[in-house]
């Protein structure tokens, strides 16, 4: 159950224009330039090595593509959008405005306290940040979805959608936080590849449980989660730093293991990017976990025999969960279809 954060939003009488600013407007804003501020600087090396730096010298088998973290440009410049829409007059007041300021802050401080742990190599912490970083942001997703009144549609793209976009690449970075820290602990070779499987079936449930379970469709997060899965694919093609013998806890991965791994990438980009419809949806993600997992298993069977116990238990677990769902939609799958004019930010 999702912490609930209940608070008196301000009740505005005649034009919006005469809601005034609150400490929550006031902390969304410290928030947001804290949390930029602290981020430009760790790419000056402030705080020890820079993320470039570290992604090269603990590159793992889910680490994606340098053009995928691009990314953050998108979201540091929509989440600014954010910052200042909720200070105008037409938004000061929004429920959405002042029930995610906890969420928001809490986002923030872990971010600020990612990149300065992070940049000292101290990868446990990282992690932990990184988690709280991810569940902070589905908190505020869930917090703004479930405020009383329906959002229009300039309070979804202003107020609500910037966090759908940086939640979608923090599902995907944890994933790769966690190899890092795996790799940086010289890890075997079997262990970092049970761990990036199991980190490609985490990405795909918790896309697929928040964006099919949650109260409202949300097709930012499983195209972010796509993009993200692509850049994988991508990297594996190449893998120029992985194979590099001069890198840090180095193997000499075989190829089958990363045509594995880059397959089950590909299989799970598209997936994921279908269009968001949920039962469709649903049924295109079934299959992707039931191929993934089954293309998975094959490259432990060749590569990897002593690892054949899990891939068996990841795919009866699939395979039960998916099937029980297949003959049955969810019920918010059912509304959704009878009602498809219904707007993504009702």
């Amino acid at each position: 159950m999702v912490p609930s954060f209940d608070c008196e939003v301000p009740q505005q009488g005649g034009r919006p224009e005469t809601a005034k600013l609150n400490w929550r407007n006031w902390a969304n804003l410290l928030a947001y330039i804290a949390n930029i501020t602290i981020t430009y600087l760790s790419l000056t090396g402030i705080f020890g090595e820079t993320n470039t730096n570290l992604s090269k010298k603990y590159q793992t088998v889910v680490t994606p593509a340098g053009w995928a973290f691009s990314i953050w440009g998108p979201i540091f410049i929509w989440e600014g959008v954010f910052a200042v829409a909720q200070m105008l007059p037409k938004h000061r007041s929004s429920p959405v405005a002042q029930l995610v300021t906890p969420w928001w802050s809490a986002a923030c401080a872990f971010q600020v306290a990612w990149s300065a742990v992070f940049g000292a190599e101290f990868l446990l912490a990282a992690c932990v940040c990184m988690l709280g970083i991810l569940g902070s942001l589905l908190g505020l997703l869930l917090t703004a979805d479930r405020a009383r009144a329906p959002l229009s549609l300039s309070e979804y793209w202003l107020l609500r959608a910037p966090f759908s976009l940086h939640a979608g690449w923090v599902i995907a970075a944890s994933a790769v936080n966690a190899s890092v820290l795996a790799d940086s602990w010289m890890c075997s070779a079997g262990t970092l590849l049970a761990l990036a499987i199991v980190s490609l079936a985490v990405i795909l449930a918790v896309v697929v449980l928040f964006v099919v379970a949650s109260p409202k469709p949300d097709a930012i997060i499983s195209f972010v989660a796509a993009w993200a899965l692509g850049a994988i694919h991508a990297e594996l093609g190449s893998a120029t730093h992985l194979l590099d013998p001069s890198r840090f806890n180095f193997f000499a991965w075989d190829e089958v293991s990363l045509a594995g791994l880059r397959g089950a990438a590909l299989v799970l980009s598209p997936g994921l990017s279908a269009p968001m419809v949920r039962f469709h949806v649903f049924e295109i993600w079934c299959f992707s976990f039931k191929f993934a997992v089954f293309s998975c298993f094959g490259t432990w069977l060749l590569g990897r025999k002593g690892l054949a116990s899990l891939g068996l238990g990841l795919l009866a677990a699939g395979l039960r969960t998916c099937s029980s769902q297949d003959r049955k939609p969810p019920a918010a799958a059912t509304a959704v279809e009878e009602n498809p004019s219904t707007p993504l930010a009702a």
